[in-house]
């Protein structure tokens, strides 16, 4: 079996954060917002917060990232300005967007927190997401926070609905990479992507597209395109792309992973656990997790299209190229 090696396995690949945040770090300026317009503003770390200014004192959060120590941050970087927290708004239901929502809320106990509604489910019982992913009862090493942070209480989530938002942005549908995943679209054409676009420099070191609907994310890149948004602040990693770019590279991700899995279901039958294996891509428990179940994504989505079979052999489900 030929192996494809798509990611350097280097020491600079385990860091907590990329090197651009890194620098954000080192110089201190990780608790600054950063702005985007006279309006829109970023708080960088691990994930990207959101921060859209309403009036002179209100604003609009987007998504809070893993740790509940973020929420700190965040409360310093807004008191900085004197502004106060209407709404947090959330992208979708993993770890690294919504961990701090909780604490951030104790800290600011008026502010209401939106989700979409597919994703509620999952902020309130994070277990489920985990379900998910290992199919049963998850032991308890995979019980990490990125994969099982806090829980909200699910009548305490109000729900996201395009069309009827009662503050100035845009709720967009963009599924993918999650169910019910969604962006916001600021009036100056600022959109907040959360992870519908990846920024490439994330591809050398973690080059499989995490989807959970294939055919869904490609209508996303579609979608957005077509959107053509002045600024895209993706949750991770810098917004200096243009739109073409980042769609682009995206989308040619997604055909490189295609192309790889098509040569190597041309050699031999292969399990979706061969196929990781082949890839060379995954070195510890929670990426598993995360790989295999997107891999289930482009084989579902290859299958569909009538360029890949199955069949069960030896009580195994192996995949060839048609």
């Amino acid at each position: 079996m030929h192996s494809f090696i798509l990611a350097k396995k280097s020491a600079s690949a385990t860091r907590v954060f990329p090197n651009f945040l890194i620098k954000y770090l080192e110089e201190g300026f990780y608790m600054e917002l950063i702005s985007v317009d006279n309006r829109t503003y970023v708080i960088p770390g691990g994930t990207n917060v959101g921060v859209f200014r309403i009036g002179e004192r209100d604003c609009i959060l987007i998504d809070t990232g893993l740790q509940e120590g973020m929420a700190l941050r965040i409360r310093r970087c807004l008191e900085a300005k004197g502004w106060k927290p209407l709404a947090l708004l959330t992208t979708h239901a993993h770890g690294d967007h919504f961990g701090a929502h909780g604490r951030l809320q104790e800290l600011y106990p008026e502010m209401e927190i939106y989700a979409p509604p597919e994703e509620r489910p999952f902020m309130s019982n994070p277990l489920l997401w985990l379900y998910v992913l290992y199919g049963a009862h998850p032991f308890a090493q995979l019980q990490v926070p990125v994969l099982l942070p806090p829980r909200l209480e699910e009548e305490k989530l109000s729900p996201l609905v395009p069309g009827n938002f009662r503050y100035p942005l845009e709720v967009l549908k963009t599924p993918g990479h999650t169910l019910g995943h969604t962006a916001f679209l600021t009036p100056e054409g600022v959109l907040f992507c959360g992870d519908a676009l990846i920024h490439p420099q994330f591809f050398k070191s973690y080059p499989l597209p995490l989807v959970q609907n294939l055919s869904a994310q490609l209508e996303t890149l579609k979608s957005i395109e077509s959107l053509s948004p002045q600024v895209i602040v993706p949750s991770h990693g810098s917004w200096s792309l243009p739109c073409k770019d980042l769609v682009k590279a995206n989308r040619d991700q997604i055909e490189f992973i295609m192309e790889k899995l098509l040569a190597l279901l041309k050699e031999q039958p292969l399990t979706r656990e061969e196929l990781l294996s082949a890839l060379g891509i995954t070195r510890e428990a929670t990426q598993y997790l995360l790989y295999h179940s997107s891999l289930g994504a482009f084989l579902s989505f290859l299958v569909d299209k009538g360029e890949v079979g199955f069949a069960l052999e030896r009580g195994k489900m192996c995949f060839s190229k048609v």
